[in-house]
């Protein structure tokens, strides 16, 4: 997997955490305020960080076990992404109000299913690349989460109720699919 894909199966991932941002953020009205967002957008970057490395450490300490099938394993980790993006475009997407955030339990919760994805990209970044790329990695998704998660919760308001958010997962999957798929034909010839 070369790194332009995987720059964009990142940015697919941040869609799901748009998404629910958007809903809290339709959900919360006007009556936001930057604290909350902020908290809100930093714990959904945490969780998304410790997810890519700790599959990361994984992926590398088994890398001896599994070299055989590092495409296939790559290929299906990515592929189960893209299903994934695409179920939850059809799935009403987890909203938090302004409870939810400030104490901080469900927020949590809702944080790590969002991060599910970034389990799987980073055990297949593992298979094919070296630290440096990872850590660019996780400045992307840093970004893309921190920014997505944000945008959501601050303008989700003035978006049609969930549509938005949505129509990116669809998007987002079908075109985490199709590098999927490029990425095992690529790597079969």
């Amino acid at each position: 997997m070369s790194i332009l894909p995987m720059m964009l199966v990142l940015l697919c991932i941040s869609t799901g955490c748009f998404a629910v941002g958007a809903v809290s953020g339709s959900k919360l009205g006007n009556s936001y305020n930057s604290s909350v967002t902020l908290k809100t957008a930093m714990v959904f970057v945490v969780s998304n960080l410790f997810s890519l490395s700790l599959s990361f450490i994984v992926g590398k300490l088994l890398y001896d076990l599994i070299a055989q099938v590092t495409t296939w394993l790559a290929f299906a980790m990515v592929f189960i992404i893209g299903v994934r993006l695409l179920l939850e475009s059809i799935e009403k997407s987890p909203s938090l109000n302004y409870t939810d955030i400030v104490q901080g339990n469900y927020l949590i919760r809702v944080a790590v299913q969002a991060s599910v994805d970034s389990f799987m990209l980073g055990f297949a970044i593992a298979l094919f690349h070296s630290a440096k790329v990872f850590l660019l990695a996780l400045f992307l998704s840093a970004a893309f989460n921190f920014f997505f998660t944000l945008f959501g919760l601050s303008h989700g308001h003035t978006f049609p109720k969930t549509v938005i958010g949505k129509r990116m997962e669809l998007v987002a999957g079908i075109i985490t699919i199709v590098t999927a798929i490029g990425f095992l034909l690529a790597s079969n010839n």
